[in-house]
């Protein structure tokens, strides 16, 4: 049998990462024409959903508002949410362009609409920024309601797609 020489363990961690599309959905028959119209409007809060709240509120950083500032309606779920706003107890959600929710939001009678984060806004871009510090400006990929001529800017967040461990055992045989 040969005798096993030098044996050695190597391990390296993979992370894949995505760029996420983050956006806030809203009825297509709410008047708005950007985030600053959201103030007294019906946003969905996500109960145990903290990373989607805090993409929420930090859409609502970038126009000067808070949680404060709009009628918050709570939701037990994503799902929950956009049956809120299908059925009219809310106007808006955050997700992203190309979730079942939107996609269902969009084939209902109230449509879907998106918002714009213009990339020049300085001054959104730092708020919003301070509230979440992972976000970037991107422009959207086409989904729901958008094609590619018609993406519009909006803010991103680096996503883990995959993470893995790999270990190998490299072997050299004397024999």
């Amino acid at each position: 049998m040969p005798a096993l020489i030098g044996a050695a363990t190597h391990s390296r961690y993979i992370n894949l990462l995505g760029q996420l599309w983050l956006g806030h959905g809203r009825g297509g028959d709410v008047e708005l024409d950007g985030i600053a119209d959201l103030e007294g409007k019906r946003l969905a809060y996500l109960r145990g959903d903290d990373a989607l709240n805090k993409a929420a509120e930090a859409y609502l950083a970038f126009a000067g508002l808070t949680w404060d500032d709009v009628e918050r309606v709570d939701f037990p779920g994503y799902n929950a949410a956009f049956d809120g706003i299908i059925s009219g107890r809310a106007d808006a959600a955050i997700t992203t362009t190309v979730t079942p929710a939107a996609q269902r939001l969009a084939a209902s009678p109230r449509g879907l609409q998106w918002p714009e984060l213009p990339s020049d806004d300085e001054a959104g871009w730092a708020r919003m920024l301070e509230t979440a510090p992972t976000f970037s400006p991107m422009t959207s990929r086409p989904g729901r309601g958008l094609t590619q001529t018609s993406r519009l800017p909006a803010l991103a967040t680096l996503t883990p797609l995959w993470s893995a461990t790999l270990t190998w055992h490299p072997t050299r045989y004397a024999g």
